[in-house]
């Protein structure tokens, strides 16, 4: 009996096959780790950013909260801003650590003068009677390698420092420029400048604020400039910008004073 049998060859996979096949999963690897790196680098950016933007924004909401009080009084008159030696006794001809101060080099530093007409908390926490006089200065602090806003406050009835330590309104501030508007003046004038403290109706703010940790993989080299103040060059690896803020004192006497 004669039959016709036909042997089914089985086909194997070729080594051609098997090397474009190989070719391929090495491709899909490299891709899911390009995709991942590239995932894990924009988080990274995302959250220098977010933390760069959060620094500058909280800064300067900070201060204008404080800031806009400025010269609040019951009765007579005060100055807004506490600047040179023709306001009370020429306190900041001897010591100069509260008074305002423009450094164009470096940050500068606010004072702001207040009183009261009922109970109030300072910028640092110093709670006080109606009718205290008080200064609070902000300006910038170097706490454990961190550039940082603070905010101190001082008493001009005993000419010292309030017990209270400073507060850390922002950490990641790495420059502060500040203008002032004074009454009858065109544009905002650096503090050297201004012809009467008693006149100044605002401020103009700006602040270099930085991420605090890495937000690219290589050094970046840019230049940063505050107001009218000198340009700064940074060359590392974190994220900056410079936030502004206009603010208007709404200081008028509560009392009928001028």
């Amino acid at each position: 009996m004669n039959k016709d049998i036909h042997l089914k060859r089985q086909l194997g996979v070729s080594l051609i096959e098997l090397m474009i096949a190989a070719a391929i999963g090495v491709t899909l690897i490299l891709l899911s780790f390009d995709f991942l790196i590239q995932n894990t680098n924009n988080k990274r950016v995302n959250a220098a950013f977010s933390i760069m933007k959060d620094n500058g924004t909280i800064a300067l909401t900070t201060m204008a909260r404080y800031l806009r009080p400025a010269g609040i009084h019951q009765m007579g008159a005060i100055p807004p801003i506490y600047g040179d030696s023709t306001i009370l006794g020429g306190l900041c001809d001897n010591r100069n650590d509260f008074c305002t101060r423009d450094n164009s080099n470096d940050s500068d530093r606010i004072a702001i003068y207040k009183q009261y007409p009922h109970e109030y908390t300072s910028c640092n926490g110093v709670a006080l009677e109606r009718n205290v006089p008080i200064i609070e200065v902000f300006y910038l602090e170097t706490i454990q390698d961190v550039s940082t806003l603070v905010c101190r406050s001082f008493d001009i009835t005993t000419q010292q420092w309030f017990s209270e330590p400073l507060r850390v309104i922002q950490t990641g501030i790495e420059s502060m420029q500040i203008q002032y508007f004074e009454r009858n003046v065109m544009s905002a004038v650096d503090a050297d400048n201004v012809t009467s403290w008693y006149n100044i109706e605002g401020v103009d703010i700006a602040v270099l604020a930085s991420s605090q940790q890495s937000a690219f993989t290589e050094n970046q080299t840019k230049d940063f400039q505050l107001l009218t103040g000198d340009s700064i060059t940074f060359s590392d690896r974190m994220a900056r910008q410079v936030f502004q803020l206009s603010i208007v004192f709404n200081n008028k006497s509560l009392g009928g004073g001028s």
